[in-house]
């Protein structure tokens, strides 16, 4: 037998194995790329069913996994969905730190990139940073202006920018008061709320019953400095005492940012001054 007619059918076996590899690294992509837009899909039904903690937490399973750049969009409309969810539920920091992740920079922009645009754009809104939300209106305008969520965005943009913005009304509300004012927005939104015992509490204010799920609030009703970390950290470690899946820590102003980075990733909503005035005028409070 030549060596012509010998390497043939190691030649053929080879060109096999390597179609062989090539098909089951592109089924799993397709496996993957279903599963995640599946999984996108479902919260978002979950969401609008009015099972948001079910809805927050399918994705925040997702998360680790995800690959956010832009050769895997569908894991990047995952954290898109989850940013926006974020931003509507009032947790700005989250949502912030979500959006930043998107990948938006240069100068072309495609199909999918636009629509990633525009919803940065409504979480920018909703998160209260308006000029943010403004920029990227801008700039969707520049590259599609018949986009079809321009007009979300619009309302977004619109609607924040008409509720309270400042803060200076908490200037003369006693904390009791303050506490008892978050208290009634957590069961404007559809919550059962108890107020905690005064001392004994680890720092907490309210334990509210949200779709089932058992959830801590504090309330710090500060002016002219910022939360810090050891606020945000300090809540964490009691949520276990409490059997809480969620902690929310509310303040008048702002939160550092330390405090904005211990909590991604984890269940705490921070909810600063601005994202705080948003809720209470949408839940008819301001």
């Amino acid at each position: 037998m030549t060596a012509g007619a010998q390497s043939g059918p190691i030649v053929a076996f080879a060109v096999l194995c390597a179609l062989v590899i090539v098909a089951a690294t592109l089924a799993g992509w397709l496996r993957r790329r279903t599963s995640v837009r599946g999984v996108v899909r479902r919260a978002w039904r979950e969401w609008q069913a009015g099972r948001t903690e079910t809805a927050l937490g399918r994705l925040e399973r997702l998360l680790p996994r995800l690959v956010v750049d832009r050769d895997h969009p569908e894991d990047v409309w995952a954290v898109a969905a989850l940013a926006e969810m974020r931003a509507c539920a009032g947790d700005a920091a989250e949502a912030l730190a979500l959006a930043g992740r998107l990948p938006l920079r240069g100068a072309q922009l495609d199909q999918d990139a636009l629509d990633w645009l525009a919803s940065r754009a409504v979480i920018y809104a909703r998160a209260g940073s308006l000029p943010k939300a403004r920029a990227d209106r801008g700039r969707l305008y520049s590259f599609d202006p018949r986009h079809p969520r321009l007009v979300e965005v619009d309302q977004e943009i619109a609607g924040t920018a008409a509720s309270p913005r400042t803060v200076d009304a908490f200037a003369n509300v006693s904390p009791d008061d303050f506490e008892e004012l978050v208290g009634r927005l957590f069961a404007r939104e559809g919550c059962d709320v108890q107020v905690t015992e005064s001392s004994g509490d680890g720092g907490v204010d309210l334990v509210c019953r949200c779709s089932g799920d058992r959830e801590i609030v504090q309330c710090k009703r500060y002016i002219g400095h910022s939360v810090g970390v050891d606020a945000v950290r300090s809540l964490y470690g009691v949520m276990a005492d409490f059997g809480a899946s969620r902690a929310h820590l509310v303040t008048t102003s702002t939160f550092t940012d330390g405090a904005q980075a211990f909590a991604i990733g984890k269940p705490i909503t921070l909810v600063d001054g601005e994202a705080l005035m948003v809720r209470l005028e949408r839940a008819g409070l301001a």
